[in-house]
């Protein structure tokens, strides 16, 4: 895909502007990734000290152990049995939000992207 996208963008300027269209194409995919990530990894955390608080806010301690489970995944390997798959489905509650967040945000660039206009194609550098 990043091939595709570079050549669309290189052919649609003129020569002497090929330079500035390929970084500045680098530079908005390092910024989508930074952003991406960004958002999906507070739809996760958001979403899971939410579901984290409903299913095991009502424990002595909860929020020291919604706190330690939040920091890293391997605290759920140290948890009581009792509440090891409650802890479970909110992780996995949380994933399936990021999941939908990601979908609709995909949507959204198809969306913008059928707005997109095609350039026409020369054979030659002289774009003749």
């Amino acid at each position: 895909m990043l091939v595709t996208t570079l050549m669309a963008l290189v052919s649609a300027v003129e020569h002497d502007n090929q330079r500035l269209i390929t970084s500045t194409g680098f530079a908005f995919r390092s910024t989508g990734s930074a952003i991406g990530l960004t958002v999906a990894s507070a739809t996760f955390q958001n979403l899971l000290r939410v579901y984290l608080q409903r299913s095991v806010g009502s424990i002595d301690d909860a929020g020291g152990i919604i706190d330690r489970i939040r920091q890293g995944f391997d605290e759920i390997n140290r948890l009581d049995k009792a509440i090891f798959g409650v802890v479970r489905q909110s992780y996995i509650e949380a994933l399936r939000g990021v999941f939908i967040t990601t979908c609709g945000l995909s949507v959204l660039a198809a969306f913008c992207s059928s707005f997109m206009r095609q350039n026409k194609l020369y054979t030659t550098i002289a774009r003749k």
